[in-house]
């Protein structure tokens, strides 16, 4: 077990708590944090952690606290040590209650199974014990996030599943499968396109997507699929294909620290403090792109909808360009901003806020779907993506 000096400990606290209170942009959410307060209400256990697990526990404690989906921990040694592959994955699903496996590269855990039991005890349960060291704006985007938090299950468990308990060594799972984020499309007829987008991380899927959009430009509807899209950078060259007229960012206003406004825009602020808040509306016009598609657009959303890939269904859905089609999404919007702590240890921040159009917190919120559609155990037992089906029926309605 690697050991970390007092001293680093205390020091990657002070560090972190420094951000915190001068780039930290949702206040909203812990309206009454006084990162002073924090400090003494941890400091002992970051002088008691006897670790370097124990002490990454504490700090992402200490982040989770803030209630933000886009405010992390990040000590890449503990994701290398302790972050082996569970083997399957496993959602939370909203109307079931219960945390349903969708990615399965072990053959004794099947697609579609809900698993009911970690080592004996209620995957609810579970998650309660679990969930004050990962963050999340909303506890059911907590919820959804579990099973992308490895290290903090057994290297060595008992997992229940309907189809009875097998043991899962996570040390012998060796390292968990790549899957493609490359952006995909096809026709459904010739008057119905669908384009899968996984991802915005990288630009080379934006661009996909565009030369998919510019092949089905005959076709009546377009149904572009950004379920479990954790998002990247907002792809503002396809919402330009996309649109028909001029248009406005999804962002009626937004809100960071006058710190965070000098490192992102370029303001020069005398006062670096969470108490002095900058608020700015951005919406300007924007022109359609060149030869952009006139047909209908239908967005697919789910619970994992996050990040750039919410920026892009709001901004089509608020210049009332597109039907959402699916569940709400996650929540969790703004900049990530990455800041080394020390070494190998960082923190990602959250340091500007979006709203929706009215003023009102789309924080912890998400975006509620035109037409709501699930996924039913039967569906995704049998592979059958009931979701998109819906989305067909509505653009031939």
């Amino acid at each position: 077990m690697e050991g970390i000096r007092l001293e680093d400990r205390l020091f990657i606290l002070n560090r972190a708590l420094y951000l915190i209170d001068n780039y930290f942009a949702h206040w909203e959410a812990v309206p009454d944090l006084d990162v002073g307060k924090l400090f003494y209400k941890h400091v002992d256990a970051v002088r008691r952690a006897k670790d370097r697990y124990a002490f990454g526990l504490v700090m992402s404690e200490i982040i989770a606290d803030l209630k933000n989906g886009h405010t992390h921990y990040k000590d890449w040694w503990l994701q290398k040590t302790y972050g082996m592959p569970l083997g399957f994955y496993a959602f939370y699903h909203d109307r079931e209650k219960k945390w349903v496996v969708v990615q399965s590269e072990d053959k004794r855990i099947g697609i579609g199974e809900m698993v009911l039991r970690i080592n004996g005890q209620t995957t609810e349960a579970f998650f309660q014990r679990q969930k004050g060291y990962i963050s999340g704006s909303s506890e059911r985007a907590q919820r959804n996030a579990l099973f992308n938090h490895a290290y903090l299950f057994p290297e060595r468990m008992a997992v229940e599943t309907e189809s009875g308990t097998i043991i899962v060594e996570r040390t012998k799972m060796g390292k968990a499968k790549r899957h493609s984020s490359r952006t995909t499309g096809k026709l459904l007829d010739k008057n119905f396109a669908y384009i899968r987008i996984l991802s915005f991380a990288k630009p080379l899927y934006e661009k996909q997507a565009l030369k998919f959009v510019s092949k089905f430009a005959k076709c009546k509807t377009i149904i572009v699929d950004v379920r479990n899209n954790y998002g990247g950078g907002t792809p503002l060259k396809l919402l330009g294909k996309l649109m028909t007229r001029p248009w406005k960012r999804s962002i009626a206003a937004y809100v960071q620290p006058l710190a965070g406004l000098e490192v992102s825009r370029g303001f020069k602020a005398k006062e670096l403090s969470h108490g002095h808040m900058f608020k700015y509306d951005e919406r300007k016009r924007i022109k359609p792109g060149r030869n952009h598609y006139r047909g209908k657009v239908i967005v697919l959303t789910n619970e994992q909808t996050n990040s750039a890939a919410e920026d892009f269904a709001l901004t089509l859905a608020e210049n009332r360009r597109a039907k959402i089609v699916g569940a709400r999404t996650r929540g969790s919007n703004g900049n990530g901003e990455l800041y080394q702590l020390k070494g190998d240890i960082w923190m990602q921040l959250g340091i500007y806020r979006i709203y929706f159009k009215d003023g009102s917190a789309f924080e912890g919120v998400g975006i509620k779907p035109d037409v709501e559609a699930y996924l039913t155990i039967k569906d995704i037992r049998q592979g059958r993506d009931a979701v998109l089906e819906r989305a067909v029926k509505l653009a031939k309605s």
